[in-house]
């Protein structure tokens, strides 16, 4: 009989040990949370969670912060009319609910168990598309990367960032190899988990006027690219099914309007946000209290200036997902701290983390990069598990 270390790939192997490094780590820094002094809890609107009786619970119960308290309600009781419910794509709470039908309810549980189920696939998988794109090494040093961004805990806690990034993964991954209708399904499915969805749509259209030449001359190009134009259509099927079961409700622009008016997004071109932001975390840099939007800005802006690096890399599907990922995000912003959540959404803009790794190959390099970015990692969990606001 084989020993279980032989059912398992190099690939998964690796995946798994980082992924439960990760796990430890952050569970370990929730313990410690507990004892940091607790910020003023902001609760859902039905959802009201308890501070853990003991510093041990918090290892889980830490994360069950802000966002993820209306993922939860969503999952236990649906979306309610007139609250900001409608904001939270479907997907996402949707299996969660699922899974905590099986777990007898126990929501908590149940969506740990999907977000955390979806990053280990999401490794897997970014493994694999690193490999392909760069390079073995690059791959594990990729996930590596990914682990200690400063924001990591996102994906491991009750959001959906974890189900997401798979999702693009997949959908990146099988537009590589020529298999559309795939990547159309989990196009369709990233959409129905968050609006920012819709950029898996421009590498689509990218890709597919790429390999038309931008200009199809032949019949056969012109039947190849219409074909691909329509399943690149269908990647918006998980957006156009949510807005449809709104509409059903009477309101169908109710998850649109709802970032406007219970999170005071409004519409900014991209290098205003950018401007305004940076200027801000300028001017009030050493003020009380302005070191999370400091950290957030800079996060922000590394990013930013990584983007134009991948561009230039790994191809137009990438860049152009890549693009999406950056530049949608800040044309919806809040005008009083434009780069709020920004570090939050870019987990997903995988491209900007391979121009990380290649722009970080020295190995002095790799312990300058681990050793900040872990820092800011354990900084951000210990003040997020006792309620602060870092998004």
């Amino acid at each position: 009989m084989k020993p279980l270390a032989a059912w398992f790939s190099p690939r998964l192997r690796f995946c798994l040990l980082a992924f439960i490094t990760g796990r430890l780590v952050l569970s370990a820094l929730a313990v410690v949370g507990w004892h940091v002094p607790q910020a003023e809890p902001e609760p859902a609107t039905h959802w009201n969670p308890e501070r853990p009786s003991n510093a041990w619970l918090n290892a889980f119960a830490g994360f069950e912060h802000f966002d993820a308290q209306w993922y939860l309600q969503i999952a236990r009781d649906g979306y309610v009319e007139g609250d900001p419910s409608a904001a939270y794509f479907p997907l996402y709470p949707l299996l969660t609910r699922l899974v905590g039908v099986v777990l007898d309810e126990r929501w908590l549980l149940a969506g740990t168990l999907v977000s955390n189920a979806a990053l280990l696939a999401a490794l897997v998988l970014l493994h694999r598309l690193t490999s392909a794109v760069l390079s073995e090494e690059a791959a594990r040093w990729a996930v590596v990367l990914l682990l200690v961004n400063p924001m990591a805990f996102f994906l491991y806690a009750p959001y959906s960032e974890s189900l997401f990034l798979l999702l693009a993964l997949a959908c990146l991954a099988w537009l590589r190899e020529g298999r559309w209708v795939h990547a159309a399904g989990a196009a369709a499915l990233a959409t129905a988990t968050r609006s920012t969805g819709v950029v898996l749509g421009l590498a689509m259209a990218a890709k597919a006027l790429h390999d038309a030449g931008w200009w199809p001359r032949r019949p056969d190009a012109w039947r190849l690219f219409l074909g691909r134009a329509g399943l690149t259509a269908l990647g918006a099927g998980g957006l156009l099914a949510y807005l449809g079961l709104w509409a059903l409700k009477g309101d169908w622009d109710a998850p649109l309007r709802s970032q406007r008016t219970d999170f005071y997004r409004e519409v900014s071109w991209p290098w205003v946000s950018v401007r305004d932001g940076v200027r801000d975390a300028v001017v009030t840099w050493n003020e009380p209290g302005s070191l999370i939007m400091n950290t957030v800005v800079l996060l922000t802006v590394i990013t930013l200036l990584l983007t134009p690096v991948a561009l230039r890399r790994y191809g137009v599907a990438h860049g152009a997902y890549l693009l999406g990922s950056v530049v949608v995000p800040l044309c919806l912003v809040r005008p009083y701290a434009p780069l709020t959540s920004m570090p939050r959404y870019y987990l997903v803009a995988f491209p900007a983390l391979w121009a990380l790794v290649e722009l970080t190959r020295r190995p002095a390099w790799r312990v300058v990069t681990v050793t900040v970015s872990g820092a800011l990692l354990a900084l951000l969990t210990l003040l997020f598990t006792s309620w602060h606001d870092v998004l």
